[in-house]
């Protein structure tokens, strides 16, 4: 799993927009994660990110993305 750090440096090259839906995260909190902004971040948000990131399966790891 990706650390705080490496998420934000990874979203750097990637469209937001397109993060969120498929993470299922508001638009808003990618964003703000992406900005840098000091933003409490849960662990579940973190792990949505980093999976999506890492190239993983959510269907597997969250049945409600089916």
């Amino acid at each position: 799993m990706l650390d705080l750090q490496q998420i934000k440096d990874k979203l750097k090259e990637r469209r937001l927009p397109l993060v969120a839906r498929e993470t299922g995260l508001h638009y808003n909190t990618v964003r703000k994660i992406a900005a840098d902004a000091d933003v409490d971040v849960s662990y579940l948000t973190v792990k949505r990110i980093s999976d999506y990131l890492e190239g993983k399966d959510f269907l597997q790891s969250d049945p409600s993305r089916a």
